[in-house]
């Protein structure tokens, strides 16, 4: 844990229990007069505002924290997909080659003019899909 982590978090903790302490002050001196009341609740609400601050950023940091994690898990699901996918198209070309071969193998090589029209077919198709 960083230093400005650390800090903000120690005083984190001092906002709140300052606010819990100041609560529980109100609450003992309920019955004071009412113009030194109103300053107190006044004080108490800028303590509130730095409390909830506080309470605010433990919580945020949580949350973010759990995004994170969601989006780490995401990314590395993404990878796994990605190389499965790659090994899977790897393996279809492998397939693919295999049939031009086995067509290249069988076709009549003589005379290409005078050979089955399927064989021909077949053969043109698969070379135009590798490419040549």
């Amino acid at each position: 844990m960083d230093t400005k982590n650390r800090a903000a978090i120690l005083v984190g903790a001092f906002v709140l229990v300052v606010f819990i302490g100041f609560t529980f002050y109100l609450a003992g001196n309920i019955a004071v007069a009412p113009d030194q009341w109103e300053r107190l609740v006044y004080v108490f609400g800028g303590v509130e505002g730095l409390a909830f601050a506080a309470a605010g950023y433990f919580f945020g940091k949580e949350v973010h924290r759990e995004q994170a994690t969601l989006a780490e898990n995401r990314a590395r699901l993404t990878e796994n997909k990605s190389r499965d996918d790659l090994r899977m198209g790897e393996h279809e070309a492998t397939k693919f080659t295999s049939l031009v071969t086995y067509i290249d193998t069988h076709s009549p090589k003589s005379n290409l003019a005078q050979a089955d029209d399927q064989w021909t077919a077949l053969a043109n198709f698969a070379k135009s899909l590798q490419g040549e």
